[in-house]
């Protein structure tokens, strides 16, 4: 049940739009101010008229199970009080298939049957004009034979006689909505298939266009029906290209649907298929008599699968944009509308409606496709605008990124420079003064030359020297270089007999570490080494480090940190450290007793 509620929404809906085009009844006749509306005469069946009978306009002669073609003759007194000096006109609005006119004997529109098939100018107006030089004073006799086919039956409709001038906008207008609009349909779906066609070639993954170039093509077909006379190709074989066409129509306009929305309703168009098939072997065999009975009940198949179009849009409007949707299922409801409106008139005789506006239906279904093409070129405009953006920020990102990396490039040729002129220093340095200090040395060691306090000048200047170099090696980490500090201080240790415990459980991090932050660590931790030698009387000295701190510790005699022992003793060299430590944003903490002394830094 909850899957029949859109279609028997939509069977409402349509109902209403019938409804509301039966109630305005489009192309009504109606008397023209200034002109004689033609509506009683007598109807013959030979053109000798013998056996006459009086009629009423409209007129509409009963189907005939027959083949060939039918002829009828109609006659109606026109009295004239005096003869007009302007030229007059007649004005038939609608008739059914082909129409003779004379004016008092003398032809003024088309020509007799004769031995040709009548031609189908049923959906095109007759403006025929007359001279005044045709009429007289008192009774005028208008002649009229219809020519047309039995299977459909003969119709005219009330007509106008009166000046040309009042009659011919009536019927531009008239002309405008039924053959014109036929004709201007055909223009437009012939561009628009051409158009979706050149789609489709483009983007042939995008099925849809195929689909909606070969409706058009089909589209074209309804509106030569309605436009043209197509009496040229034979009655049976053009009444059933049509009305296949129909049939086609609708189908691909289900298909057009069920794509769009990505529904599978293949069982569906598999059964439409099965009946366009047999709407084509039937119409092909069956007997000219029982053609257009037999064609007008397929003609149910595309008027319930119209429906169905309309029930899967509305079922699965979640899956439509609600612009799309709404566009789609108005000019498809109005389309449908049309087609049952157009089935009543053809089916019913004298339907009481003489204005056919199926031709209106491929206009309906061309606002789709153009509001497709458009909304399809809008999303693509959208999507285009929102790629550019997307590519406009990874363009700037890059370009970040890019100068980022010429930066950093250039950062690093510049570190590369600082770092071969640290190296070329230190080979000066190495070989130069470094060299000098050690030749000095060797010289006074070998020649027994200087004194003591000469050659440990010269031994301390040589280590405050070796520390310099090893801080200026910057790949180097910190334990490296307490490591390398305490090689260069183990000689210095061995004279003095004392023991070196070495306490690294991590790697200090230093913050904002480099050349100098380092040599400022180094010279910290070399001065409190040189004050436990030189004051402690120790054994042992402990380093130890983890990542947050460095200390250094012994096991003498201690002093006293107090302000006055210390300025005495240690006041320059403390002051020193101290400053360091703050340069390298380190704390600097001295404790002291009779157990040893501890010099702590701490960062964060």
């Amino acid at each position: 049940m909850q899957n029949s509620r859109p279609f028997i929404i939509v069977l409402a809906w349509i109902a209403g739009l019938t409804s509301l085009i039966w109630v305005l009844d489009i192309g009504s006749i109606k008397p023209i101010d200034g002109t004689v509306m033609l509506t009683q005469g007598r109807s013959c069946e030979t053109p000798d008229c013998a056996e006459p009978v009086d009629i009423d306009l409209p007129l509409h002669y009963p189907e005939l199970y027959a083949a060939g073609h039918e002829s009828r003759y109609l006659s109606f007194d026109l009295p004239l009080q005096d003869v007009p000096d302007d030229l007059q006109a007649l004005y038939l609005p609608s008739f059914a298939d082909e129409v003779f006119l004379r004016v008092n004997g003398i032809p003024v529109y088309g020509s007799e049957l004769m031995d040709r098939q009548p031609a189908r100018m049923w959906n095109i107006p007759v403006l025929a004009t007359i001279p005044p030089n045709l009429l007289k004073v008192g009774q005028n006799r208008i002649d009229v034979a219809l020519y047309g086919y039995p299977q459909e039956g003969l119709v005219l409709e009330r007509f106008h006689f009166g000046s040309a001038k009042v009659l011919v906008p009536h019927y531009n207008w008239r002309f405008l909505t039924s053959a014109g609009m036929a004709r201007f349909n055909l223009g437009f779906m012939a561009v628009a298939g051409i158009m979706l066609g050149i789609i489709w070639a483009a983007r042939r993954s995008e099925a849809i266009y195929a689909v909606l170039a070969t409706s058009c093509a089909f589209a074209c077909i309804i509106c030569i029906h309605f436009g043209f006379d197509t009496s040229v190709i034979g009655y049976r074989w053009w009444s059933l290209i049509w009305q296949v066409s129909v049939s086609i129509y609708v189908f691909l306009i289900f298909r057009f649907c069920n794509h769009y929305i990505g529904e599978d309703l293949k069982p569906l168009e598999n059964v439409s298929l099965v009946l366009i098939a047999a709407e084509l072997v039937v119409g092909s065999l069956v007997p000219a008599p029982y053609l257009f009975d037999t064609l007008l009940l397929f003609k149910l198949h595309p008027s319930l699968l119209s429906f169905l179009v309309l029930a899967v849009l509305l079922g699965n409007r979640s899956k439509v944009d609600g612009h799309d949707l709404r566009i789609f299922f108005f000019f498809l409801s109005m389309a449908s509308a049309m087609g049952v409106y157009e089935l009543y008139i053809i089916a019913v005789v004298d339907p009481g409606r003489n204005q056919h506006i199926f031709q209106f239906m491929p206009l309906a279904m061309l606002c789709v496709c153009l509001w497709l093409v458009i909304s399809r070129f809008m999303l693509s405009l959208r999507s285009y605008e929102e790629l550019t953006g997307t590519l406009k920020q990874t363009i700037a990102a890059k370009t970040e990124e890019l100068r980022l990396t010429y930066e950093k490039l250039g950062e690093a040729e510049r570190l590369k420079a600082i770092n071969d002129e640290r190296q070329r220093i230190m080979l000066d340095l190495h070989d130069g003064i470094g060299g000098q200090l050690v030749n000095t040395l060797a010289y006074m060691q070998n020649n027994g030359k200087g004194d003591a306090v000469i050659r440990t000048a010269l031994e301390d200047a040589l280590r405050d020297l070796s520390l310099m170099l090893d801080s200026l090696e910057t790949d180097a980490s910190i334990s490296t270089l307490l490591g390398m500090l305490r090689t260069r201080l183990e000689a210095l240790l061995a004279e003095h007999a004392l023991e070196f415990d070495w306490r690294i459980d991590d790697e200090p991090d230093l913050p904002n570490a480099g050349p100098s932050q380092t040599l400022n660590l180094l010279r910290i931790v070399q001065e409190s080494i040189t004050n436990i030698i030189k004051h402690a009387g120790a054994s042992v000295i402990t380093v130890a480090s983890d990542r947050n701190s460095i200390s250094i510790s012994d096991n003498g005699n201690g002093f006293d940190t107090g302000p006055q022992e210390g300025r005495k003793r240690h006041g320059h060299g403390l002051a020193g450290m101290r400053r360091r430590a703050a340069s390298i944003g380190a704390e600097f903490d001295l404790t002291s007793d009779a157990t040893g002394t501890t010099v702590r830094l701490v960062w964060r």
